[in-house]
């Protein structure tokens, strides 16, 4: 008989990790899906920062709708609603820097395959840092459209921290806010090292002969593999990990070579 010889080498190609959703919320939101009543305190973002010493936070208060100055500012709804020093922004509140902050935490995932995505707006402009690093900016006149941003990097394991440095111009009070659309995913656990081991590591066959492999996987959940033949169109190999030689086999000078993967 002519005899084949196949080295038994695998490639695990696990399906990439599962993502699930991150624990961040948009301004004016109770739970996602669920707005929070006008006048209400915004549990998921503080005003750390504050110019106005009558409204010096750290409470981040849902606005007033349907009263100046919504509009020109956007709409409250459906999926966010503007926050400020106070309910109340006809009048509005003193010039200067307001800082709101939110946290969400990263524990459980991995953070390089975090991703941030939402769109904002702000009276006036402002500055959005992701754990310190400028990640998105508006316009003076962000209050009457959106500004979309996307975040892909920058984050860390556990806690991360969004800050948006939201500057009231004038020379009087006069209307201020912020308004964040915002939702986050990332994979749920950090890649680990995955070490697989097949039986037997080598074989010889004759034509429609068939071997059995084996393969042991450590370091993941996920212990399935796929088996293939390369190159193709020499023998077969089933999900089992059965492999069958072809019913014949040409001759070669030198000894023929297939991978079982």
């Amino acid at each position: 008989d002519i005899s084949k010889t196949g080295s038994s080498t695998v490639t695990l190609n696990p399906p990439a990790p599962a993502t699930a959703p991150i624990a961040v919320y948009g301004t004016g939101v109770a739970t996602a899906g669920l707005l929070l009543a006008d006048g209400s305190v915004d549990g998921h973002y503080r005003l750390v920062s504050s110019p106005d010493a009558s409204f010096p936070g750290p409470n981040a208060i849902v606005v007033n709708s349907n009263v100046y100055p919504i509009p020109p500012w956007l709409p409250n709804g459906p999926n966010s609603k503007w926050i400020a020093p106070q309910a109340s922004q006809t009048v509005g509140n003193a010039p200067g820097v307001y800082t709101y902050r939110t946290t969400f935490d990263l524990t459980g995932f991995n953070p390089a395959t975090a991703i941030l995505t939402g769109q904002w707006g702000s009276d006036n402009s402002a500055v959005m840092k992701l754990n310190g690093t400028v990640v998105s900016t508006t316009v003076s006149a962000g209050f009457v459209s959106w500004t979309t941003f996307t975040i892909n990097t920058g984050f860390v394991a556990g806690l991360n921290t969004i800050d948006f440095l939201v500057t009231n111009e004038g020379g009087g009070a006069n209307p201020t806010g912020l308004r964040v659309d915002l939702s986050g995913q990332a994979a749920t656990a950090a890649p680990g090292t995955i070490a697989v081991s097949v039986s037997p590591a080598t074989a010889s066959l004759s034509g429609g002969q068939t071997q059995q492999f084996t393969a042991t996987v450590t370091g993941t959940a996920n212990t399935a593999v796929n088996w293939s033949i390369s190159p193709s169109g020499v023998g077969s190999i089933g999900a089992s990990g059965l492999y069958t030689a072809p019913a014949t086999i040409a001759p070669h000078p030198a000894r023929h070579g297939s991978s079982v993967r």
